[in-house]
């Protein structure tokens, strides 16, 4: 499972800063959470107009780009050696389910 460290660090940067505005302006304690929620609210509306969820990743099939990708750059000997990383991989992972 993967974990984004650097998010975690700059949300809690982020949110140290807002809550000390928040804490010391009279104006912050308006405009700070005013902004938040405007700002949600916009990209609310943004992924919806553009049909994506407004929480969550659009599925994607991330091999069969990059082999799409390789195959418009005729990178072949690169595209072989991706092929076998994804049969390597999918044999690692069918032997580990089966423990």
């Amino acid at each position: 499972m993967e974990f984004p460290i650097l998010g975690v660090i700059g949300t809690l940067g982020i949110s140290t800063i807002l809550f000390e505005v928040i804490l010391t302006h009279a104006i912050g304690r308006i405009a700070g959470p005013a902004w938040i929620i405007l700002c949600f609210l916009y990209y609310a509306y943004y992924r919806r107009s553009k049909g994506y969820p407004i929480f969550g990743n659009i599925p994607r099939d991330w091999e069969a780009q990059q082999i799409k990708v390789l195959e418009a750059a005729e990178e072949y000997d690169l595209l072989e050696e991706y092929k076998q990383a994804l049969a390597e991989r999918e044999r690692l992972e069918a032997k580990a389910h089966v423990k």
